[in-house]
């Protein structure tokens, strides 16, 4: 594919991979890769996108994949982990779209109301990728697609309402949408670290993981009750430590954007920081 002579939008490639899709329809997923092509390479084309992942579930479900050389399950897992990824990039593209944007409250709550839309979309495809997956490492696949869309939600609404706990954010938001989304994702965020603990070997377990973790401690600090997760040894790495400094510009920031050093007050945090930054890369 990478051969294809191709420019932006890449019109030829995906011409290709339609063309293939459609002269072997029966195999999903020909159909899921297109759909992935096109939510990468397109992305505000939605409806058709959509109805690709579409193609890839029916053809699964409906048995036809003959010349799949996995089990058909295994094949659907992935499907709708690509599908969970798709709605995953659509949720980033509106909070990006949103920290932009100087929105009054009520409309900062429609734009939250429609990213609970996809959310939701999205929670399903990854729990069908859990469900359908083998146990162990491509279960985690499934996992960590939904702790990635529910702390890009959570980071958007810490930003943006500034709280500290949950009855901070009762009283700064009325939105009874926007609270329980919170506290659900306080625990359901916590479960599926244990999930991919529990059943991903600790050799397999990645960085991202381990990133992940410390954006769920850094955003909820004193807001969970010390929990296993608290027992982690988390590795010192540029990632783990570049969740940890963004964790400490949100305190300073702004409702659209991090604070700088400038912003800064205490002089044990400048201190930390330049301390974090003058580790080695690795």
């Amino acid at each position: 594919m990478e051969s294809i002579p191709s420019e932006q939008p890449y019109t030829e490639r995906l011409h290709v991979m339609e063309t293939l899709a459609k002269s072997f329809p029966y195999i999903p997923s020909l159909w899921a890769h297109l759909g992935r092509a096109y939510s990468l390479l397109c992305p505000t084309q939605h409806e058709k996108t959509e109805t690709f992942f579409q193609e890839a579930i029916q053809g699964c479900r409906a048995k036809e994949s003959h010349t799949d050389s996995e089990n058909d399950d295994v094949v659907l897992s992935f499907v709708y982990h690509m599908y969970g990824m798709f709605y995953l990039q659509r949720i980033k593209a509106e909070i990006a779209k949103c920290r932009k944007q100087n929105n009054s409250e009520m409309q900062f709550q429609d734009t939250v109301r429609n990213m609970f839309t996809l959310a939701d979309l999205a929670f399903i495809a990854f729990s069908n990728c859990r469900q359908f997956g083998y146990a162990g490492y491509q279960e985690s696949f499934g996992c960590i697609g939904e702790i990635n869309v529910r702390l890009c939600i959570c980071d958007l609404l810490k930003s943006h309402y500034r709280f500290h706990t949950i009855q901070a954010l009762r009283e700064k938001s009325r939105n009874a949408d926007i609270i329980l989304f919170v506290e659900e994702s306080l625990s359901n965020i916590l479960h599926l670290f244990m999930k991919c603990f529990n059943t991903v070997d600790q050799s397999q377990i990645d960085d991202q993981f381990y990133r992940k973790v410390t954006q769920y401690k850094t955003l909820f600090k004193g807001m969970t009750k010390t929990c296993y997760i608290d027992t982690l040894s988390i590795p010192d790495t540029f990632h783990t430590r570049c969740a940890t400094i963004t964790g400490i510009k949100l305190k300073y920031g702004e409702v659209n954007q991090l604070g700088t050093i400038n912003d800064f007050k205490d002089e044990r945090d400048i201190k930390f920081i330049i301390t974090m930054l003058e580790k080695k890369h690795c």
